[in-house]
């Protein structure tokens, strides 16, 4: 009966000394070396979605332009022959405009929402050097700017859009 007694103790001391080791734990600060690593990180991982983001933007840019370009010249050369109406050659033109529009408009806000996500992805890490409900905070200020962030893109791509046609 006293083994099972002092087995009970020695479990409960185990227990309460692996508690207390796991609160120590969760109360200790996080290693400054180690969050900035992760900001720098996270800070480059950034710039490249970023910069990826707007070389998409440039290539849908150019693109659009010679599609432009090649169809006013389509419509220019079918007037020149009377291939077509003028109507029609002018409907080719703007539906080419629109189309480039909206393409650039969808391309933009992929640049806005890599941005976002850069800049979430960025303060996270940050939030890494805090703790406790300051850690939770800084998190859900990420969390809400980005979500933000996103609401403004998706209404300037909308609004883009809308006007495209």
């Amino acid at each position: 009966m006293k083994s099972c007694q002092m087995s009970k103790h020695r479990m409960l001391l185990v227990g309460i000394v692996a508690a207390a080791a796991a609160l120590a734990a969760c109360s200790q600060q996080p290693d400054p070396a180690q969050v900035q690593a992760d900001v720098t990180k996270a800070q480059a991982d950034a710039q490249k979605s970023v910069t990826d983001a707007q070389a998409n933007l440039a290539k849908v840019r150019a693109e659009n332009n010679q599609n432009v370009v090649k169809t006013q010249a389509d419509a220019q050369l079918a007037a020149a022959r009377s291939d077509s109406s003028h109507a029609d050659a002018s409907a080719d033109v703007r539906d080419a405009q629109a189309d480039a529009a909206d393409k650039a408009a969808d391309a933009q806000y992929d640049l806005a929402i890599a941005k976002a996500q850069a800049a979430e992805r960025v303060a996270q890490a940050k939030c890494e050097s805090e703790t406790g409900s300051a850690k939770d905070a800084c998190s859900a200020a990420a969390k809400s700017q980005y979500d933000a962030a996103v609401a403004q893109a998706k209404a300037q791509n909308d609004a883009d859009h809308h006007r495209n046609h």
